[in-house]
């Protein structure tokens, strides 16, 4: 999904492409509108695990912690590990 992102250029989230709904036929999408439903989609279903985990045995994950400053100190294995260090700063 991320090689994919990376190769769109702004023109190409306003171009639409045919989707295969079974009951409704083909339905042209704008990629961007199929873009933003998928990243939508999978922050609901991140949800439900999180919350289907949360009434077993199994902590689960920290999922929300990554992007601010504030939030570094209680992530930087995690940033490290996905090579997101560009996109955080340190903090002294």
């Amino acid at each position: 999904m991320i090689a994919f992102c990376d190769h769109l250029s702004t023109d190409d989230l306003d171009r639409r492409v045919t989707t295969d709904r079974r009951e409704d036929g083909k339905i042209p999408e704008r990629i961007g509108d199929l873009l933003a439903h998928l990243f939508i989609h999978d922050i609901h279903h991140r949800g439900q695990v999180h919350a289907m985990l949360s009434g077993t045995s199994v902590k689960p994950p920290q999922l929300d912690e990554f992007f601010l400053d504030y939030d570094l100190k209680l992530r930087i294995a995690e940033v490290e590990r996905l090579e997101l260090g560009n996109q955080a700063k340190t903090t002294s």
